[in-house]
């Protein structure tokens, strides 16, 4: 059995997760008090990638940690969305980058691996190790969103708006006060 190394697990930043290493990509902190305690926070793009830097083109090494991640790709001048569900791993891993970024942007969202349940519209048994379409942890999300990131292209505008989805789409009646420990 593998061992996990936890200062590994909690010293992983966003930014590993997402292929960018210039100057364009950002995180964000969860804001509204309610969401806090569920959400590692936001990452992506800070506005729309229209160059290449030679640095984007490096490959990515990505850390296990302890959240779970939504990730969207848009693609800007074709006005496509992708969207990938990303569930708990022990395995370091390898992101190679994306050769054309050309008008696109990214967008993510960390849940802690304690809050993402409150969220998701499946059981999460079955999402070790998994890399997935959204839809199928969270149904109905991928409408909003694909009109969403499209509309609001900056990183506080898009999540302004996400927190306001979250706030809509949080299901406390699955909240276990025995897990967070109050």
């Amino acid at each position: 059995m593998r061992r996990l190394d936890l200062n590994l697990l909690l010293n992983t930043s966003a930014a590993e997760l997402c292929d960018y290493k210039s100057d364009v990509h950002a995180d964000r902190n969860a804001k509204h008090p309610l969401l806090v305690p569920f959400l590692s926070g936001y990452f992506g793009t800070e506005h729309i990638v229209t160059d290449i830097d030679k640095n984007d083109l490096e490959p990515t090494y990505v850390n296990p940690d302890l959240c779970f991640n939504i990730i969207f790709i848009t693609d800007h001048h074709s006005g496509k969305t992708v969207a990938f569900f990303c569930g708990l791993t022990d395995t370091a891993s390898v992101l190679e980058p994306l050769r054309d970024k050309s008008n696109t942007s990214r967008f993510g969202i960390r849940f802690n691996f304690w809050g993402v349940h409150l969220f998701t519209t499946e059981h999460l048994k079955d999402s070790y190790h998994t890399f997935e379409q959204m839809e199928y942890y969270f149904s109905g999300w991928k409408s909003y969103f694909d009109k969403m990131l499209l509309e609001y292209t900056s990183l506080d505008e898009r999540v302004e708006q996400t927190e306001a989805f979250l706030l809509k789409h949080i299901n406390l009646n699955r909240f276990n006060p025995n897990l967070m420990n109050i």
